[in-house]
């Protein structure tokens, strides 16, 4: 599967989304409270938003870890 990255960061209120780059479905999406709260804690800075593995790996390692089951 291939991603595909939205984001409107300059926007009063950003928003990140990560779609399916084939059928354009929206697969995850932040909104601005989790944007900030990201930034805020040192897990994402704007440096990383030019690395779309890093990123995909830092946005996603939460999410899946609350749904592992282990």
């Amino acid at each position: 599967m291939k991603l595909m990255l939205d984001a409107w960061l300059e926007r009063s209120d950003p928003m990140l989304r990560i779609l399916d780059a084939q059928s354009g479905e929206v697969l995850w999406q932040w909104n601005s409270a989790a944007i900030h709260a990201l930034v805020e804690s040192g897990r994402l800075s704007a440096a990383d938003f030019q690395n779309f593995p890093f990123l995909l790996k830092e946005l996603l390692t939460p999410i899946t870890q609350e749904n592992c089951h282990g």
